[in-house]
């Protein structure tokens, strides 16, 4: 945990709207930071 506010980042990609929100919530709610891409190429 080297991050300033001692969190984790975690990058999900999936093309599933639905799996996509219900993973990012999951993983907010534990505390952990999200960022998102709706597929491979913008989550290179």
């Amino acid at each position: 945990m080297n991050d300033l506010d001692g969190k984790y980042k975690i990058l999900i990609a999936d093309d599933d709207p639905t799996s996509l929100a219900i993973l990012a919530a999951m993983l907010e709610k534990a505390g952990y930071d999200i960022l998102i891409a709706v597929d491979g190429g913008q989550a290179f």
